[in-house]
């Protein structure tokens, strides 16, 4: 049946109608070219290479900030009272994604926090491939990877890189992210696999 192709990666399309600028419906299978799936790949390698040598050295670093308290929190208390008792936030900032997903890694990563910090390095790695797949969704290659390339660098991935206490941004930073691609494909492409996810 129909589907959705970029008029300015594959020509060779019989256009049965228009459907949003810049793409077209068409009944030829528009197949991903080996060059475009080596620059996508490289692109990944990339960034992935380029956040390992800027943020490598934070594998140095020991607990910091509020790390004592959410550990404390996260070892005498159930996860699920991040989301319900209030005297586990003294400061009244409710972030239960934060205690969670500190119960999480202390499952995974124990009280080592080498390791905790090589978790943070790979999900800022992997928040890094994920603008440059939303960006991609509007521009060429290079200019995605320069995009993504900025994000990583910028001044507050440098701060995250260092402080445990703030995994939650990078996690929403990755939902957002992820929400944004979900969105956009759910209109370019229609199906119902898709819109149930974005849903």
């Amino acid at each position: 049946g129909p589907f959705l192709v970029r008029e300015d990666v594959h020509e060779d399309v019989q256009g049965e109608g228009e459907a949003t600028p810049g793409w077209r419906i068409g009944r030829h299978r528009c197949i991903l070219c080996e060059t475009e799936i080596v620059k996508r790949s490289a692109s990944v390698v990339f960034l992935m290479a380029v956040v390992l040598v800027l943020y490598r050295k934070v594998t140095r670093l020991w607990w910091t900030y509020d790390d004592p308290w959410n550990l404390h929190v996260s070892l005498v208390r159930r996860w699920t009272d991040a989301f319900t008792m209030p005297d586990i936030w003294p400061q009244q900032l409710f972030t239960p994604l934060l205690i969670a997903t500190y119960e999480t890694l202390l499952r995974f990563a124990g009280l080592d926090p080498d390791h905790w910090y090589r978790i943070q390095l790979v999900l800022i790695g992997i928040c890094a491939v994920a603008v440059f797949f939303a960006l991609r969704l509007y521009v060429d290659t290079l200019p995605a990877v320069g995009g993504a390339l900025v994000f990583a660098a910028g001044p507050p991935l440098c701060a995250f890189a260092t402080e445990l206490m703030v995994v939650h941004y990078l996690e929403s930073i990755l939902l957002g992210t992820l929400a944004t691609l979900v969105y956009v494909l759910a209109f370019r492409r229609p199906s119902v696999s898709l819109e149930v996810v974005f849903a």
